[in-house]
């Protein structure tokens, strides 16, 4: 039997799932937002032959819309987060997924189907949910904040890398996302600062070579980047219409200092968004899904969760992807269980 290669990767890469004549199937399931996990879950149960909806939420993509060019998804050269996204969708379309431009407001649980109210004041009536929300930007919770947020404050390098063309910008973080914002900043922003409020960075080591250029400078010139350890943000201000200034302390000392700043990006981590759960989804005390098992089921029959809303330890695309590929078998063998 000659079989091509494209049919191969296809196997390969969604799994064996239960096909049988799309028509007979008269059950639905709900997946709830449209990034990796959510794309992938999608697909996995069109292809089993159940009839799929995809919410794309008020961010629609997830944090990976945000990044810049992604290196480390297997099998996919490097490209831009909003491209592989893209990419995603089209190809989940093409099995019959169905996209939604509306966001999950409440989950009735009570009976099944369940009844899924949107912001709309349509009710989807699935008879399996899985949650693919991923997670929203932690905020520093300081004076200003809120009022510059969009005017200087920001969580994504790449949406908001206009603001400080030709200007300074400050970083605050330590982990591999502090590292993208940084190289999404360098071509835009005359010189950064990097916070990092530890005496060390979390990135990886090969994500922090790629700083090293950075860091240097030829004589008398002022290097593009600095890094200053052990230092908070405790305050930001401006003229009411843009950030300004940014205050920083340092940790060890105590010392304040202000700097001035035309953008303050956040790289310190997200926050999942569970709230949308029922009250019978149990979450673990950092708010993501509780997983009693092996598999994506939560402690509620029939809804699945899936993605950095479930994963406070690894957060990563490929991660996602394979939780949402589990997820979508899991939710075709509850469907299966209920037509015995």
């Amino acid at each position: 039997m000659n079989i091509s290669l494209k049919v191969l990767i296809n196997i390969a890469l969604v799994g064996v799932v239960m096909v049988c004549d799309a028509k007979s199937h008269k059950r639905k399931v709900l997946v709830i937002g449209a990034g990796p996990a959510g794309c992938a879950a999608a697909m996995v149960i069109a292809r089993g032959g159940f009839e799929v909806d995809v919410l794309r939420g008020n961010n629609p993509g997830g944090q990976l819309m945000g990044a810049g060019v992604v290196e480390n998804v297997l099998g996919v050269t490097p490209k831009r987060g909003y491209q592989i996204i893209a990419d995603m969708a089209e190809q989940a379309e093409k099995f019959g997924v169905h996209f939604i431009d509306d966001t999950a407001f409440n989950i009735d649980d009570s009976a099944r189907p369940f009844k899924v109210t949107c912001d709309s004041g349509d009710v989807l009536q699935p008879d399996a949910v899985i949650l693919a929300t991923g997670g929203s930007p932690r905020m520093l919770g300081i004076p200003g904040e809120n009022e510059y947020w969009g005017k200087g404050v920001s969580s994504c390098a790449v949406c908001d890398c206009f603001m400080v063309k030709g200007k300074h910008a400050i970083i605050i973080g330590g982990g591999d996302s502090a590292v993208d914002h940084i190289l999404h900043l360098v071509d835009y922003a005359d010189t950064i600062t990097l916070c990092v409020r530890s005496e060390r960075m979390r990135a990886a080591p090969h994500s922090q070579k790629k700083l090293q250029s950075y860091l240097t400078c030829k004589s008398g010139e002022e290097p593009k980047l600095r890094i200053l350890y052990n230092t908070d943000i405790v305050s930001v201000r401006g003229d009411g219409e843009r950030l300004a200034h940014v205050q920083l302390r340092d940790k060890t000392t105590g010392v304040v200092s202000e700097a001035a700043a035309a953008g303050l990006f956040l790289a310190i981590g997200h926050i999942p968004q569970s709230d949308v759960c029922p009250v019978s989804v149990q979450k673990n005390d950092d708010g993501t899904i509780y997983l009693p098992s092996r598999t994506q089921a939560t402690t509620c029959p029939g809804f699945f969760a899936a993605g950095d809303v479930a994963d406070s330890v690894y957060r990563q695309v490929d991660i996602a992807k394979g939780d949402g590929t589990k997820a979508g078998h899991d939710a075709i063998r509850y469907l299966w269980s209920l037509q015995d």
